[in-house]
């Protein structure tokens, strides 16, 4: 079993939108060899969109663990067209 927890903040001025979020993920069963600190895992991912007819997207999330900072990185980019 599986516990998912995260926080997301943002904000929106008059050309782009910034977003935060952290993201936490916990084992709840299994056994207990390395104590309760190796049962969480930790993520961070921002985002950058523009708030326009042709928006376009920037995101990028990362582990902030010790164990796997630095080998994991995902990166977003792209572009979609708003019609009104």
């Amino acid at each position: 079993m599986f516990l998912r927890a995260n926080v997301a903040a943002g904000i929106r001025t008059s050309s782009v939108d910034f977003t935060l979020d952290l993201v936490n993920l916990g084992a709840l069963n299994g056994d207990d060899i390395g104590g309760i600190t190796d049962r969480f895992l930790h993520s961070a991912a921002v985002g950058l969109r523009t708030r326009s007819e042709d928006q376009f997207h920037l995101g990028a999330a990362f582990p902030l663990d010790e164990s796997a900072r630095g080998e994991v990185w995902i990166l977003s980019l792209g572009y979609m067209r708003a019609f009104n």
